[in-house]
């Protein structure tokens, strides 16, 4: 498998590195409860603990968000808006045309480079916005998701 690039702003970099102190603080919080639930049972403190599993079970998930967020970190490309005007570049505003099957739906977003959007963004990172990013009005391309094939057509961009 191919390693994908994650490409994000200034920005959309901050959040990231934000995120990854949320979860330092979540697993230190967590190891607080545990240490606490541990010293609190009664016997030897783990052994039929059901808070102290419960806590153990939750440093496992954040460990594993975090090693993955981490190791993700390689991949980030930071991107900065192009002036290109002719092409779709970040903060721009698109309108296109999308044919699934047999059906087209036309809708509006905001390409943006994060990790998370809002409802009328879409990110440069997922399927969608690779396949539109640096590309034309008037262009028509294709891109897979699983075994589904989508054909995006640019219509305007603001």
């Amino acid at each position: 498998m191919r390693e994908e690039k994650i490409y994000l702003d200034q920005k959309g970099y901050q959040d990231y590195l934000a995120d990854i102190e949320k979860l330092k603080e979540e697993l230190n919080q967590n190891n607080r409860q545990k240490s606490s639930a541990y010293d609190s049972g009664v016997g030897d403190g783990w052994h039929d603990n059901f808070d102290f599993e419960h806590a153990l079970r939750e440093e496992f998930k954040i460990m594993g968000l975090l090693k993955k967020k981490m190791d993700d970190l390689e991949k980030i490309v930071i991107i900065e808006k192009d002036v290109e005007t002719n092409r779709i570049g970040l903060d721009d505003y698109v309108k296109v045309k999308l044919f699934m099957n047999d059906e087209e739906d036309e809708f509006s977003f905001k390409l943006i480079a994060s990790l998370s959007s809002k409802e009328d963004e879409i990110s440069i990172n997922s399927p969608m916005g690779r396949a539109i990013y640096k590309k034309r009005i008037g262009d028509k391309i294709s891109y897979q998701v699983g075994d589904a094939l989508f054909v995006v057509e640019i219509l305007s961009k603001k």
